[in-house]
């Protein structure tokens, strides 16, 4: 199937029930502007089925190029999501709807004159970022602070260090219980935590020093909070309460901290680590990406980092994080295999 048939096939069957008519010539103008991209891009004489997840967001790129709005490539990315989902249902095209996210997610457009470029996140996560982040939150003194810095600072070291740890998403990490670290520690560090984005389950172990830092963390407060990282309220100062209140409650001391105030969090002291001016990808997300690269250089498989992350599919995983072969690797196997072993001749040869 090309995709000039592929579009054409997606307007005569696909039904709009609930789409307006001004909503329908969108999509048409964004599918022929897709159709265009595909034409300069080389696409259009090849198979549907031959495209890459990454396709949304190198659309999304050459519109910039083109000199879109954001919210016009906005609208032209959702029309042209939608027919791939289509094409999904029709067996048209391989790849899942959750690794065309990942994908997407994991890359980033930047707009320049006369062009684009896309880099990937993973690419622009320093080889040393978990180390060096946790190193600067750790050089911070705990000496002459009041009680509501202490908590502060200790909650910041705290996170650092279990998302070093874990390479969980902040969402799972920002719900993260003392149950489920009580549980970790009776286990050796070992933890499984259900993802919140697609409900399998993320492996996860918490190294000595995680679990000396949290401890610590915990040993400040002394409160009956039931999650790890709190709201501190104005003064630190431990509100009472049962861990079914803290559970239901938003605001004030013990209530979960924000995704937005962890995230805060992480970029104050990656500013710290790179300054202000670095184009490093700095983010609670980075420490996901630095994890996986980590465990890939240290010979972990994909499918267990898969594990680790909680991807619901191993292609998921290899196509952020291992997309190119390892060839050095291969190289060592490949020598290996070839190597021509001399058959040790008899003296009767000579």
């Amino acid at each position: 199937m090309r995709i000039s048939q592929a579009i054409k096939s997606f307007f005569l069957e696909f039904q709009f029930p609930l789409e307006s008519k001004n909503t329908r010539r969108t999509y048409k103008t964004a599918l022929a502007k897709f159709e265009e991209y595909s034409k300069q891009s080389n696409l259009l004489s090849t198979d549907l089925s031959s495209i890459e997840p990454s396709i949304v967001s190198l659309f999304g790129a050459w519109l910039i190029a083109q000199g879109l709005t954001e919210y016009t490539q906005n609208i032209y990315e959702s029309a042209l999501r939608r027919a791939l989902n289509y094409w999904r249902i029709k067996g048209w095209i391989t790849f899942s709807r959750d690794i065309e996210k990942e994908t997407r997610m994991s890359m980033r457009i930047k707009s320049k004159k006369g062009g684009f470029s896309i880099s990937s996140r993973v690419g622009r996560v320093p080889e040393d970022f978990g180390d060096r982040m946790a190193q600067v939150v750790d050089s911070q003194s705990l000496s002459d602070k009041s009680r509501l810095q202490r908590l502060n600072l200790l909650r910041s070291q705290a996170l650092i260090h279990l998302l070093r740890a874990t390479g969980l998403r902040i969402g799972d990490v920002c719900r993260f219980t003392k149950s489920d670290f009580r549980d970790a520690k009776s286990r050796g560090g070992y933890f499984t935590l259900p993802m919140q984005k697609t409900g399998t389950l993320a492996h996860c172990f918490l190294g000595e020093e995680a679990i000396h830092v949290l401890d610590r963390y915990l040993k400040e407060r002394a409160d009956s909070s039931p999650w790890i990282f709190v709201q501190h309220g104005r003064s630190g100062k431990v509100r009472p309460g049962t861990p079914q209140f803290f559970r239901s409650t938003v605001r004030g001391y013990g209530s979960k901290i924000s995704t937005k105030t962890a995230w805060e969090i992480v970029r104050g002291i990656g500013l710290q680590a790179y300054g202000r001016q670095t184009t490093q990808f700095i983010s609670p997300h980075a420490f996901r990406h630095w994890h996986a690269q980590s465990l890939i250089r240290a010979g972990a498989r994909l499918e267990d980092v898969q594990s680790v992350l909680g991807h619901a599919n191993p292609v998921i995983t290899k196509q952020i994080y291992a997309p190119e072969p390892d060839l050095s690797r291969i190289s060592e196997k490949e020598r290996i295999i070839q190597k021509i072993r001399t058959k040790k001749k008899s003296p009767t040869e000579n």
